[in-house]
Order: C-alpha cells, then sequence, then structure tokens
C-alpha cells in the first residue's frame, strides 16, 4: 500500500479528495496523547464508528455519517490531522509519505479511480490491470513487426499473459507494470522508425520510475546504428522530449512543494535512494541480484499464505539468454532481432551496473519491465529457427569451414 498512501497524499496535497460511497477517514493523533483514550473520545461523538486502531502510524481508522462529523474529530486537541478516504498503512509517518524517491506518474495513474470510481483496493488496480492487458497487446505488435505473422503475435501475446510476474504485477496497485508497457512502447515505436514516438514513452517510463531511463541507452544505440538519424534528432528525440515529459510530469510537485524540496528529494535524494542498500541482508524483504530474476532465485513475495510468489516465465528469460547466444553470428542478417536484443539486455544490465554500484536492495518483481521485452525476443528467435532453419544451417555450416580451413 505504500504507493497507494503516496497517492492519496499527492491527492490531498492537490486539494482533491478521494470518492468513497460512506464517508471513511484516517485520524492522525499526536505521540503525546493515549491512542485508546483518545479512540474513547472519538467514539463519544454521534455517528463515528472505529474500524481499527493503527499503533505504528499512532492514528485511528474511523466510519462516519456525515463530512460534519469529520470536522468535528478535527477539533479535538491532540489530533494533528484527518485525511479522507481508505484506511492508511500501519506505518510510521505514512501521513506524511508522498514516494518522492520515485517519479510521480504512476501515483497519478492510481489517482484517477480513486477520484473517478473510489479509494478502493479493488479500484486501485484497475490501471494496473489495463496496463496489463496493454502490454500483451503491445508484446504481439513488436513479434508482428520483426516476423510479419500473427501466429507469432498472438504466440507473443499469449505468452506474456501466462507470464505469473506479468500477472502478478498487473492486479496490484504498484508502479512496475506501467513502466513496463512504456518501457515496452517505447521499443516498439523504435522499431517501427518513430524516434519521436520512443521519446515520448521513453520519458513517460522515466516519469514512472527512474529504471525507464535504463532504456534510453540501447534506444540510442539503436537509433545511432540506424541510418538515416541525424544525431540533432536522435538528441531531440530521446534525449530532449524524455526530459521535457519527465519535467512536465514533475510539475505539480514542484507547484506543491517548492523546486528546492522537489530537487533535494526528487533528484539528489532520489539517486541517492537508488544508489544504496536499504535494508540489511536478512532484515527486510528477499531481495536479488539481476542476473538471479532469469532463473528465479530468491523472489520477492508480493503475499505470504497463500504465497504470491515475483517469478517469472524462467523457461523463456533463459531461453531468450541462450538463443542469443546461438544466433549472435545472424545479428546482420535479422537486424530487427537485433535491435531488440540489444534492447532486452542493455536494459537488463542497468539493474546490474545498478548492483555493482552499491544498490543491493532489488527485487525479482523488477524483472517485470524487462519480461515483455525478454518475452518477445524468444519468440521471434523461434521464428529465425523455424522460419528461417536454411539462413542458420548455411550460416554455421560457413562458420564451420572457416575454422577447418584455417586448421
Amino acid at each position: 500500500m505504500w504507493y497507494v498512501d503516496a497517492a492519496r497524499n499527492l491527492l490531498l496535497k492537490f486539494g482533491i479528495e478521494p470518492k468513497t460511497q460512506t464517508p471513511t477517514a484516517t485520524v492522525f493523533i499526536s505521540r503525546a496523547i493515549d491512542l485508546n483514550s483518545m479512540a474513547n473520545q472519538i467514539q463519544s461523538i454521534q455517528g463515528v464508528k472505529i474500524i481499527k486502531r493503527l499503533e505504528k502510524a499512532w492514528a485511528i481508522y474511523v466510519e462516519v455519517q456525515s463530512r460534519d462529523t469529520l470536522e468535528k474529530i478535527s477539533s479535538i486537541p491532540g489530533v494533528i490531522e484527518v485525511k479522507p478516504g481508505y484506511e492508511y498503512g500501519d506505518a510510521d509517518n505514512i501521513n506524511n509519505y508522498y514516494n518522492m524517491e520515485h517519479p510521480p506518474l504512476g501515483k497519478y495513474l492510481i489517482m484517477i479511480p480513486m477520484i473517478l470510481l473510489g479509494d478502493y483496493p479493488d479500484m486501485w488496480r484497475i490501471p494496473s490491470m489495463i496496463s496489463g492487458g496493454l502490454l500483451c497487446i503491445v508484446v504481439g505488435l513488436i513479434v508482428r513487426e520483426i516476423t510479419r505473422s500473427n501466429v507469432y503475435a498472438v504466440l507473443a501475446s499469449i505468452l506474456t499473459a501466462a507470464d505469473p510476474l506479468v500477472r502478478s504485477m498487473a492486479g496490484v496497485a504498484m508502479l512496475d507494470i506501467f513502466l513496463a508497457l512504456f518501457t515496452a512502447l517505447s521499443v516498439y515505436a523504435m522499431l517501427k522508425g518513430s524516434l519521436t514516438l520512443s521519446g515520448v514513452f521513453l520519458g513517460l517510463a522515466i516519469s514512472t520510475k527512474m529504471s525507464g531511463a535504463f532504456a534510453a541507452l540501447p534506444l540510442l544505440l539503436i537509433a545511432i546504428i540506424r541510418r538515416g538519424n541525424s544525431i540533432a534528432k536522435i538528441y531531440r528525440d530521446l534525449i530532449i522530449i524524455p526530459i521535457a515529459i519527465f519535467m512536465l510530469a514533475n510539475l505539480p510537485i514542484i507547484v506543491s512543494f517548492s523546486p528546492q524540496t522537489w530537487y533535494d528529494q526528487s533528484v539528489v535524494g532520489a539517486i541517492n535512494w537508488h544508489l544504496r542498500t536499504k535494508t540489511p541482508p536478512g532484515e527486510g524483504p528477499p531481495v536479488s541480484a539481476p542476473w538471479m530474476w532469469l532463473y528465479g532465485e530468491n523472489p520477492f513475495y508480493l503475499t505470504v499464505s497463500p504465497d504470491t510468489v515475483a517469478r517469472g516465465n524462467i523457461y523463456v528469460y533463459m531461453g531468450s539468454l541462450a538463443l542469443a547466444i546461438l544466433l549472435v553470428t545472424l545479428a546482420k542478417v535479422f537486424q530487427c532481432v537485433s535491435m531488440l536484443t540489444i534492447a532486452s539486455f542493455l536494459t537488463w544490465l542497468g539493474y546490474v551496473v545498478l548492483w555493482i554500484a552499491g544498490n543491493h536492495s532489488q527485487y525479482s518483481f523488477y524483472m517485470v519491465q524487462l519480461a515483455p521485452l525478454f518475452t518477445a525476443l524468444f519468440i521471434t528467435q523461434l521464428w529465425i529457427i523455424a522460419e528461417n532453419t536454411d539462413i542458420v544451417v548455411a550460416e554455421y555450416k560457413a562458420i564451420y569451414k572457416k575454422i577447418f580451413a584455417k586448421t
């Protein structure tokens, strides 16, 4: 619920209240006041029902009959603030948590159903579900662009929908499924030959999570390799446009908090946050190095009992790695597949560099940004082997002859 609470806090900071069928709110209390005695005092007000005490947040979640009752609660000495909406997570200082270490676009998307449909768990997840569905379509489009085959495109979409990691992350109100969608769209636009559109989606990815920037290097490399793109156009489309979109997405934060606060927390603070290990080994959620994501070691648990494990289709991930090595000699023959290989593995390499730089607080669900690319890559590699067998065999025969000709 971290991102949900941050989204609600931002919404209230912007002066917009989330929608609820019955007025509910979390009442945050001064630490100097006993929580139980405050609960009794609040409950004595007519029309108030106490649902839960939040002992870490030092707050009380209440349901009231009317909005006027919340005003009465807020006037009680010792009440710090009353935050309308669904129950907050029970964590210290959660009422002041804005998740400034991550850019705001993903939280904006979570806000939309809070405003239009209601501040409830099922509603929070609707943007993720839509993004997951769109992601399956985009992967199919990527494969269709390369293979010109509807069969392989549909197979790629089905394989993406069947990936346990994609399914899990498309069912929770977190940022990563949005990141995956925008990253896949940026790669698709690049394969279509639209640098401008690729830069727009890259900017949206970076505006969701800083790790969206990991796709910038492979996209730049692909744009440079492709003929017909001037340096000025590449600079405008893949650097200036993403930065402009990032700044535009952050504008409400800058206005609401001040430019200095935004810079300190969302730029300097975010960089420091991403470069360090947040919890010592064994004291936080299960961490895993980026190479472990490929074969599913030490995955993150989204829920426990029943277990929802953030482990993807390791057969696809490892298969794409093996086939990339096998088909490396055909890079010039199948240039679009080579570009997809660059996009997949160089984006993944960004997490490896981050790990080497000192951030060992990385989790297996980060792989969802890469899973669609690896799935698309795997299907296009199978297409090469199945539909272009003669070319593959001829290439390896030529290599064989060169080796033995020299000996």
